[in-house]
């Protein structure tokens, strides 16, 4: 047997067991996902469940506070595809109608004004550069962003969530796994949730 042919059979076996290796963590995360998204719908009433309108999913759905709560694993890219977690938890139209809060990323002039559409400021300069706000009605806007709502809205962009139709809307860029963490987002979401919503 030459060189080159041990060389080839080396980087085989090498690529296979890497190969295999993924295989064996994904699987591991995914029961370890099962497990903690399980336990999250039990500690809160909430319901977990491995098909979702017909598709293989992770999903954990159900009643929180009153408010839809849907946390589910989507699949998203092109070749390479993965899983990642979305979260939301619905106000439905007990909001300012067509409301968006999202987090500032591109300053302002026109190549903004582009990607973003018009705009509402509202008056205060550290949360204005912060917060893209954009809605039907700017007065109604005003009046329902009262400072204890815009701290919830920058406690809302910390953990990396907007708010869009009528959802607190959160997408992890890979699947999450960890109870902790899950708790961490459920509850800060929540908080969110009770302070944003008109209702309460």
């Amino acid at each position: 047997m030459s060189e080159m042919e041990i060389l080839l059979i080396v980087v085989g076996c090498t690529v296979a067991g890497a190969a295999v290796l993924t295989l064996v963590f994904a699987r591991v995360r995914t029961n370890q996902a099962e497990d903690s998204w399980r336990l999250l719908a039990d500690r809160h009433g909430l319901h977990q469940v491995s098909e979702w309108e017909g598709k293989k999913a992770l999903v954990v759905h159900g009643n929180l506070d009153g408010r839809r709560f849907l946390m589910e694993n989507i699949e998203v890219g092109g070749q390479q595809k993965h899983y990642q977690t979305q979260i939301s938890i619905d106000l439905g139209s007990h909001l300012p109608a067509g409301l968006f809060l999202g987090p500032e990323r591109f300053g302002k002039g026109v190549f903004k004004k582009m990607i973003v559409g018009e705009e509402i400021e509202i008056g205060d300069a550290e949360f204005d550069s912060k917060v893209v706000i954009r809605a039907d009605d700017p007065k109604t806007v005003q009046a329902y962003l009262t400072d204890e709502r815009k701290a919830a809205v920058l406690q809302m962009l910390e953990i990396k969530a907007n708010l869009e139709d009528g959802k607190i809307l959160l997408k992890a860029p890979k699947q999450l796994h960890h109870l902790k963490e899950l708790e961490f987002l459920l509850e800060e979401m929540r908080t969110v949730a009770r302070i944003l919503d008109i209702r309460r």
